[in-house]
């Protein structure tokens, strides 16, 4: 059993208060009662209770309302930096793939360069082709009036 003294509680009750009494008494309604609100004790989960746990040990180095500089880096510092690092790298990832397309675009669009001027190339060759064509089928159509008349006369 606990050592303490023999007072008079809030409501003027005899109430035996020992160090130990006085703590718990400070943890329930500091720490306890302001998380878990008006939960009944059998609606209270392992899960929640392992929540304000991680949540009590997290600030476990800090008074009510203060914040240490070991509290203030690791709940501020430490995720303003994790996000900035993932905010970064995200940055960084993206800008490496607009090089690798611009620089993919850019070899695509010279390949079309280069086959469009190729291809203008053909197209004048087979233009002159086509023209000096025309004029020998002038001339085979001429020979061929001229060969029609030529054998009429011969056959008459």
């Amino acid at each position: 059993m606990e050592t303490g003294k023999l007072l008079r509680g809030r409501q003027g009750r005899l109430r035996l208060y020992g160090r130990g009494s006085l703590t718990k008494e400070h943890i329930i309604r500091t720490r306890i009662l302001p998380y878990f609100g008006k939960l009944k004790i059998s609606e209270i989960s392992t899960k929640e209770i392992i929540t304000w746990q991680n949540e009590m040990l997290a600030y476990r180095d800090d008074p009510q309302g203060i914040m240490t500089a070991k509290g203030y880096k690791s709940k501020v510092a430490e995720p303003v930096v994790k996000r900035l690092k993932a905010l970064a790298k995200t940055l960084m990832v993206r800008c490496f793939q607009a090089i690798g397309d611009y620089q993919r675009l850019n070899q695509t669009n010279a390949n079309l360069y280069r086959s469009n001027e190729r291809l203008k190339s053909h197209n004048k060759q087979l233009a002159n082709d086509n023209n000096r064509l025309r004029k020998e089928i002038k001339d085979y159509k001429l020979l061929r009036e001229k060969y029609l008349e030529i054998s009429k006369l011969i056959v008459n």
